[in-house]
């Protein structure tokens, strides 16, 4: 057996990965100290500096198109020159990736709004979700907050942990980076703002291409829970019908797992926007938000066992034969 420093010299990328994705399940970094919070802000004045809804639709487009390459070319190269100055590369790599990860600060806002909920305390239920969620809260009865909440975990978890996780495995540190401050354009330019109706077309289309794959994976992983046949018979059609089909199929997918309703009418800047329904038609209840956040904890888990199993077996099959 090779011991621990032989073991990282010939996987040094396949342990950092689960060093890191073990520690941001675990350890947790408030949401307000968080880089990619600090990220975001950065790109909101970006947004708001550059994007302009009295111009033409084309030049909307332009600029978010412009926008977009300011944010992630000079981000990869600034990575890259770093990589080559710095003594510990190995050790930047990981620092980074444990900060592209974020799953704790999203289950703790989840965990005191479904604790509110509990209580039918619906004031903090909303300072809580008024964290995770874009759309306006403060007109949400008792059962949209339950939905608002539902919808939420598993989309910021899947774009924000699963992405982050299978892009790493695919194309290493720099394939990651890029995917995630995709999301994070994706996110903070997202076109169910008025502002950004146009604009974010660019940052939506180029996420949506790289996180499809990713969340079909944990889509079929979430029909496994339950509800098996009726989940993947209806993952496309439902999918399809949702905004942006990446989310539209772990909604979907996750909905008809625990045999509830998502989707439908909210709220964005006073604005009423209809969402396709998914799921079973059964109405959602307080009961369902923890069994949700199981599947998603269950699923983090499956997909961590999968990525150590392939990489073992990998370097079985690299083993020189006597």
């Amino acid at each position: 057996m090779p011991s621990l420093l032989e073991l990282y010299q010939m996987m040094p990328n396949q342990l950092m990965l689960l060093l890191a994705a073990l520690a941001s399940l675990f350890f947790p970094l408030p949401l307000r100290y968080h880089p990619a919070t600090g990220a975001g802000h950065i790109l909101q004045l970006l947004g708001n500096k550059v994007a302009n809804p009295s111009n033409s639709f084309s030049q909307q487009q332009l600029a978010g198109l412009l926008a977009l390459m300011l944010v992630i070319l000079p981000s990869l190269a600034l990575v890259v020159a770093l990589k080559e100055v710095l003594i510990f590369a190995e050790f930047f790599d990981f620092l980074l990736l444990l900060f592209l990860f974020e799953w704790r600060a999203y289950v703790t806002a989840f965990d005191h709004s479904r604790q509110s909920l509990l209580v039918t305390d619906k004031s903090q239920a909303r300072n809580n979700l008024d964290l995770i969620t874009l759309r306006d809260v403060d007109a949400l009865s008792q059962l949209g907050l339950q939905k608002a909440a539902a919808e939420s975990l598993p989309l910021h978890l899947a774009h924000r942990w699963f992405v982050v996780f299978f892009w790493f495995a695919v194309a290493g540190i720099y394939g990651a980076l890029a995917c995630r401050l995709l999301q994070l354009c994706n996110f903070y330019w997202n076109r169910k703002k008025t502002r950004f109706r146009h604009f974010g077309i660019a940052a939506q289309q180029a996420y949506q291409t790289v996180s499809f794959i990713p969340c079909l994976l944990l889509a079929f992983t979430l029909s496994c829970y339950g509800n098996t046949r009726y989940a993947l018979k209806n993952l496309f059609h439902q999918g399809a019908s949702w905004p942006m089909l990446s989310s539209g199929l772990v909604i979907s997918a996750l909905a008809s797992s625990l045999k509830i309703q998502l989707g439908g009418a909210r709220m964005y800047e006073t604005i009423k926007v209809r969402f396709a329904l998914m799921g079973t038609g059964d109405i959602i209840s307080q009961g369902h938000l923890t069994p949700l956040k199981q599947r998603l904890n269950h699923a983090a888990w499956l997909w961590i066992i999968v990525y150590v199993v392939l990489n073992i077996c990998w370097w079985l099959i690299q083993q020189p034969r006597y």
